[in-house]
């Protein structure tokens, strides 16, 4: 095969390039993926992916757990926030095993391996849960904006949270359904692809809509609305001027507009790369051709970074929060409590003397002077308070406003 016929080829369906280790798909649309085979990579580079798609898949998938097991406390279904935040972590460990694993497997194996149904599927999947994660945020951002700037026009109760996350997953479907139709397992002569098919020109229309619907507008919505609340808390006074906690509650609000900037920049930062290498490949179809290791090296770096998002999430709405920290180390105390109390022989003779006795146990768990620690009161801020500075926010404007 000359080198025009050749390129005519690659141009039709993938990049192979001369350099054996290095294939890439054009018409990927979340993982535009550079595939290469694991005999060919190097010790270092397959290492490198290993460790790094493996921590980023394990720490998305502990993380949003704990998550989801924190806030689903009974003690916790206060907030139609906490609604919000579940579904975002579920939608983040949809990530995680639907895209990271695939995109991995077919990376280190040159090729799909998972068969001709499971491809339009996992597209579909893979789509369906990016939404849901991204529209989840654009969600919390504007829940917050009504509850701190216009705290009274509309109240948000659980049920109404519930819907709202209903409609999220069926819109984020809707939008996915083209991916049932168009991807395909397509065969070569050096295995099988997962690829989307395209009967006419309408690949390039299909990259700008779906960037604009998953990137352009979410960052207009999330820097509107946190830039309005940001300015809201900055420059609101508290009513009672004179007070001797003013001024813990200005640092509360510079810290809470911290936490704003540092929503935004993540989401700017994790999503730019994917979308921006995705969209130089439908300008020049052999830019990747031109320029395999730069592209190599770029790809994996803008698509771990964009999987990344799904660990970081529960980092900066969760764990950054003393109240979260704090109800998840009282959930791991009861935990060991509960693994010690099955273990231990004396405490296992009481437990046959009353059926009551492990629950006791874990309602009042010893401290560490030996004493009982009593239950924490819900209404009193500690551990089993709602969560989340974004509920310190909307309570805040509210006092504020009185």
């Amino acid at each position: 095969m000359n080198d025009t016929e050749y390129r005519q080829d690659v141009n039709m369906t993938e990049f192979n390039f001369s350099t054996p280790w290095l294939y890439t798909n054009e018409s990927d649309v979340h993982n535009r993926s550079l595939v290469g085979t694991a005999s060919t990579l190097s010790v270092a580079s397959q290492s490198a992916l290993i460790i790094f798609y493996g921590a980023a898949t394990f720490l998305s998938l502990v993380g949003n757990s704990m998550v989801v097991l924190v806030l689903t406390r009974d003690a916790l279904k206060r907030t139609d926030l906490n609604v919000y935040l579940i579904n975002l972590a579920f939608a983040d460990i949809t990530m995680a095993v639907f895209c990271m694993p695939f995109s991995f497997t077919e990376v280190m194996l040159q090729g799909w391996i998972w068969g001709e149904v499971m491809c339009p599927l996992m597209r579909f999947s893979q789509q369906t849960s990016v939404l849901v994660s991204i529209f989840t945020l654009v969600t919390i951002g504007v829940d917050r904006y009504y509850g701190v700037v216009h705290p009274l026009m509309i109240r948000v109760t659980k049920t109404r949270a519930r819907l709202i996350v209903v409609l999220i997953w069926v819109v984020s479907s809707g939008l996915a359904i083209p991916q049932l139709a168009i991807s395909r397992q397509v065969v070569y002569s050096y295995g099988n692809r997962c690829e989307e098919v395209w009967a006419g020109k309408y690949e390039f229309g299909y990259t700008i809509a779906f960037m604009i619907v998953s990137y352009a507008l979410p960052v207009v919505i999330l820097c509107g609305t946190y830039l309005r609340i940001g300015t809201e808390l900055w420059g609101k006074a508290p009513a009672d001027v004179g007070r001797v906690d003013d001024n813990n509650q200005a640092r509360q609000r510079k810290k809470i507009i911290k936490m704003l900037c540092t929503v935004v920049s993540m989401f700017v930062v994790s999503w730019l790369p994917l979308h921006v290498f995705r969209f130089i490949l439908d300008l020049h179809p052999n830019f990747v051709y031109d320029n395999p290791d730069r592209s190599y090296i770029f790809f994996f770096c803008a698509h771990w970074l964009a999987m990344s998002h799904s660990f970081m999430n529960p980092i900066v709405y969760s764990f950054m929060n003393d109240r979260f920290r704090n109800e998840l180390c009282h959930l791991l105390r009861q935990m060991v409590a509960c693994q010690r109390a099955r273990q231990h022989p004396a405490i296992q003779q009481r437990r046959k003397k009353t059926g009551n006795i492990e629950m006791v146990e874990l309602k009042n768990p010893p401290d560490t002077n030996g004493s009982m620690s009593q239950s924490p009161d819900p209404q009193a801020g500690g551990p089993q308070s709602p969560l989340t500075f974004f509920n310190d926010m909307e309570g805040r404007s509210r006092r504020y406003t009185r």
